[in-house]
């Protein structure tokens, strides 16, 4: 397993953002645009950009940047400022939101906690398909809303919003 990947130090010739990185890495940070495929992150992930993240396993994470997720897992806490779409993944800690629209489709998760954006939209989250949230939703500032269907599956309280049912 390699011990880092720091995308940073990255010359041009050799990366970009169209490339796909796939591999097993102990920790991995990267600024701007990166898409992880296939890989493994045993500590701490961190992106300051867009993320696209397939079939991939992570640790901890902090994404400032809008992040889409499919069929990956995100063992620690995932700490997300910007928008994100995760299909088929799940998330087994906590979900720390700063952002005014997330949507999950078929997606686990533990804990949703929304924290205060600078702006003065009302806060969305959607949840689709067999979406399984597996604790308490809570939107800190009070102004928010969570869009289901009926199969979704919220297992605590939602705290600071309205509740929609398509």
């Amino acid at each position: 397993m390699a011990t880092s990947f720091d995308w940073r130090n990255c010359g041009e010739s050799n990366c970009g953002p169209q490339n796909r990185i796939g591999g097993n890495f102990e920790n991995f940070s990267s600024n701007g645009m990166v898409s992880l495929t296939k890989c493994t992150v045993a500590s701490n992930t961190s992106v300051n950009g867009m993320l696209i993240l397939t079939g991939s396993t992570l640790n901890t994470l902090d994404l400032q940047g809008s992040g889409t997720f499919s069929d990956a897992i995100v063992n620690g806490i995932a700490n997300i400022k910007g928008m994100i779409n995760a299909n088929k993944s799940v998330f087994h800690s906590q979900l720390l939101l700063n952002t005014n629209y997330s949507t999950f489709t078929d997606t686990s998760t533990r804990d949703i906690v929304v924290e205060d954006s600078s702006d003065s939209k009302v806060q969305k989250i959607f949840l689709k398909g067999n979406t399984h949230v597996q604790g308490s939703i809570t939107f800190n500032r009070g102004v928010g809303t969570v869009i289901k269907i009926s199969s979704v599956k919220i297992d605590g309280s939602v705290i600071g919003a309205n509740v929609v049912e398509e």
